[in-house]
């Protein structure tokens, strides 16, 4: 016994299973990378733009398997950071430090030891400003599992039609 049907429908079944992960598994992975961020930059007070501004998401494919990574400084490209410090520069003339930027937002989440320069004198420690940013997206796990759901069907609808 065999099971006859559209020949239009049993083509797109077909290339559904070839494209899985474009058709699933990147819209769902992106989405609840997407609300990760979001939560993420919720936690962070308002004040604090520069820090917001550097929290990112990105996703790898490595031999056909698809990987998602959120956090600090991350999806920024050489082109995206130097845009980015050219605008802080411009912002924080005529205030002190370096202010927050990709290359030192993870001392948001980790903090700093007592630090001394060369020569001994102290230039102080960074306490830690916000929880980590594992624990942050772990409050957040239905709100990011809705989301992968969200992304899936939104995937498989658009590749449906």
């Amino acid at each position: 016994m065999s099971v006859t049907g559209d020949k239009a429908i049993i083509r797109k079944f077909k290339n559904l299973a070839k494209n899985v992960n474009k058709v699933m598994v990147r819209p769902s992975l992106s989405a609840a990378l997407q609300e990760s961020t979001k939560a993420i930059k919720a936690s962070i007070r308002p004040m604090y733009k520069d820090v917001k501004k550097s929290i990112g998401w990105r996703i790898k494919t490595r031999d056909g398997n698809l990987s998602g990574k959120v956090g600090a400084a991350v999806g920024f490209r050489k082109a995206r950071k130097a845009k980015f410090l050219a605008k802080q520069r411009i912002r924080r003339q005529g205030h002190p430090g370096v202010g927050f930027s990709p290359q030192n937002v993870h001392w948001w989440f980790l903090g700093s030891k007592k630090r001394v320069t060369k020569t001994g004198r102290p230039t102080g420690r960074f306490p830690v400003m916000s929880d980590p940013v594992a624990q942050i997206v772990g409050r957040q796990r239905w709100q990011i599992v809705r989301s992968i759901a969200r992304g899936a069907s939104n995937g498989l609808y658009k590749a449906m039609r």
